[in-house]
């Protein structure tokens, strides 16, 4: 078994423990415990192992498992979670807020966007500023959205005490905990989808320059498993866009397809579809949205290539809600989705 599997083990067991026992009670077999929440034999015994050096569990000779202590459980009512964005995108926030919020409110706690856009995110005195602000508003925890170049400040404020999760994971940051976006897996899997459907031409269409990981593994993917396909990039915040975009489209067929491959590129791209009258169906793909599909007024939902934001806000939530009522986070501490 992973140590990720697990660990999500030994966190039901726990919990059954803190929700159903009392202290002094007989506590299940190993074999009843292996059976009850459906793991081996070996995970049950390595279970209620760790449940001994903990303390939780102790076992009596020819007696059995008996509960020796209930672990500890603070009063988390009221507890207030500091989310923070590196990009001004209140789309791209408010995504991620939905599936944080489900989270949250089913236990009373609350959720703050802190608004900081000006700051500079590649000085320490960022760092001060998370330390300031999570002493100020007496936070849980901290979920950092869309933050690169930050691990000097993120390492300032986690080495004085301050909790946080982000969406993105830094390789000189190990113990900073991430749920992000497997960007290669995904990729892979929308080129190969193109391909297919016999597409011959590709059209990429993003607010971020060339140079990103999404468009080299799509690169990568095309030139390996799809030869012959042609593949053009619009960076959108060129002034020319309109124009290459507007080329693609008036002469559409086929064996074209098109790829938007952020969140913002999804607003900017669509209504070309509308405009020329072509259907997205078989045609076109979001690689990021709010939801599974991405809908827009006057055409069919249109699919979503990675998993939701709102789907990585839910995540992002309940990890960092498990570490701040079980008091360590789980396995992976960057984890890719």
């Amino acid at each position: 078994m992973s140590r990720t599997k697990y660990s999500e083990a030994y966190r039901k067991v726990l919990s059954h423990i803190v929700e159903n026992c009392k202290e002094g009670e007989r506590f299940f077999t190993v074999r009843h415990t292996a059976e009850l929440f459906g793991i081996s034999l070996q995970t049950a015994q390595k279970i209620i192992s760790e449940l001994k050096e903990k303390e939780i569990v102790e076992t009596k000779r020819k007696s059995g498992i008996y509960i020796r202590s209930l672990p500890g459980i603070r009063d988390l009512s009221g507890t207030k979670i500091l989310l923070l964005s590196g990009i001004d995108d209140p789309r791209f926030v408010d995504a991620f807020s939905l599936g944080i919020r489900e989270n949250l409110n089913a236990l009373g706690w609350e959720l703050l966007y802190m608004e900081e856009h000006g700051l500079d995110r590649n000085t320490i005195g960022f760092g001060d500023y998370l330390i300031s602000l999570y002493n100020q508003e007496n936070a849980g925890g901290i979920i950092a959205l869309a933050y690169q170049n930050a691990e000097l400040a993120f390492y300032h404020a986690m080495s004085h005490g301050c909790l946080i999760i982000s969406d993105i994971g830094f390789p000189n940051l190990p113990f900073l905990p991430s749920v992000q976006t497997d960007n290669k897996k995904h990729i892979r899997e929308v080129v190969r989808r193109f391909a297919r459907l016999g597409k011959k031409q590709l059209l990429v269409c993003s607010y971020w320059k060339e140079d990103n990981v999404r468009f080299r593994t799509i690169l990568e993917e095309s030139s390996s498993s799809c030869p012959g396909m042609e593949v053009k990039y619009v960076y959108l915040r060129n002034e020319t866009s309109p124009a290459e975009l507007y080329r693609f489209f008036r002469h559409f067929h086929d064996r074209k397809g098109v790829l938007s491959l952020d969140y913002a590129a999804n607003h900017t791209v669509t209504p070309y579809f509308i405009t020329h009258n072509i259907s997205p169906h078989n045609n076109y793909i979001v690689y990021d949205n709010e939801d599974n599909f991405f809908n827009h007024p006057g055409l069919d939902p249109i699919e979503a290539a990675a998993p939701s934001l709102k789907s990585l806000g839910s995540r992002l939530a309940f990890r960092l809600v498990e570490r701040i009522r079980n008091g360590e986070w789980s396995s992976p501490m960057q984890e890719m989705v």
